[in-house]
């Protein structure tokens, strides 16, 4: 099962245009069309993290503006980005985000996956009592120097690497009922915060928001049209973008080149008339923009793995059991 289905099946019993929100620091609200569950701890006074799971193309998040707290999100699976001072920001899996919290107050929050696992961490320094600042400072971290360098009303994307998947790996698998290893992880994260300016480290670079809007409406076109062929030419003509901006841009929010991501689409529409239909797999590849059968299939097995007549007979043969 891919990330994306095994999302929809842990969410399956949220009521779309849900958003359940458990904390015991709570100061967000939030609205969706889809379905998400957010689970938030206060690790220390001032600390806290949040598990976010989510299908839906998107959140609306509000919380209080405070240029004085920090937001820390990495993206465990699927694609997340904000739109944020004009300009867009979107991460892929093990990608990490860090901002002060009045870059984000009102902001949506969008998931071109359709769907998103991952962790946020906030700082707020201003709730920080003095004797915990104290005590990482004898550990050789120095928050206000944290502060001052990332609470600047910038908003830093870092691509994944090695020292963000140690963080956060463990984190996202066990770390929701584990409270000793909540507070290591914060350690070491800070601990890289301190000696780590990824203020200068290579960034995920941001999408201004006339590009941003082309590439959403070029999406849509794309997605309304999938039974059909664009070459990037067309669509360039047809967008007024230059083919590198069209290319790049579309990558940097949907994760892969155009191509690759409408061969996905295609065939998870495919899938879909698999389980609910009895249309023969010639009359399906017809409709998602295949003129021959065995391109198709190469295409469906490719991308599910398994030929599509096996795919009806497997997902039937469960459906039977279950």
């Amino acid at each position: 099962m891919n990330a994306h289905d095994q999302i929809v099946k842990e969410l399956k019993e949220i009521l779309p245009g849900t958003w359940e929100y458990e904390s015991d620091c709570p100061h967000l609200e939030g609205t969706t069309f889809g379905q998400g569950r957010s689970k938030e701890r206060q690790v220390y006074p001032g600390i806290c993290m949040r598990w976010d799971k989510i299908h839906a193309d998107g959140i609306l998040f509000t919380h209080p503006s405070n240029a004085s707290s920090l937001e820390i999100t990495y993206c465990a699976q699927g694609r997340v980005g904000w739109d944020m001072h004009q300009r867009s920001i979107y991460l892929g899996q093990g990608d990490l985000a860090i901002h002060p919290m009045d870059c984000c107050s009102e902001s949506k929050m969008n998931f071109p996956s359709g769907y998103y696992k991952g962790i946020t961490v906030e700082f707020d320094f201003e709730q920080m009592e003095s004797h915990l600042v104290a005590h990482f400072k004898e550990l050789g971290i120095d928050l206000l120097m944290i502060q001052d360098r990332y609470c600047r009303h910038e908003v830093y994307a870092i691509e994944q690497n090695e020292m963000i998947h140690d963080i956060f790996y463990l984190l996202e698998k066990e770390g929701q009922e584990n409270e000793v290893l909540q507070k290591v992880k914060i350690f070491e994260l800070l601990m890289v915060l301190s000696q780590t300016d990824w203020t200068k480290e290579k960034k995920v670079d941001p999408l201004e928001e006339e590009q941003m809007e082309i590439i959403q409406k070029m999406h849509d076109f794309l997605i309304q049209h999938y039974h059909q062929r664009h070459t990037i030419e067309e669509l360039a003509r047809r967008f007024l973008i230059n083919t590198s901006s069209l290319k790049a841009g579309f990558k940097a929010v949907y994760g892969m080149p155009i191509a690759a991501y409408m061969k996905e689409y295609r065939m998870h529409q495919a899938s879909e008339m698999l389980r609910q239909t009895d249309k023969p797999v010639a009359l399906i590849a017809q409709e998602v923009g295949y003129t021959s059968q065995s391109k198709f299939s190469q295409a469906f097995k490719d991308v599910m793995h398994v030929l599509p007549n096996v795919y009806r007979k497997e997902y039937r043969k469960n459906q039977k059991e279950g």
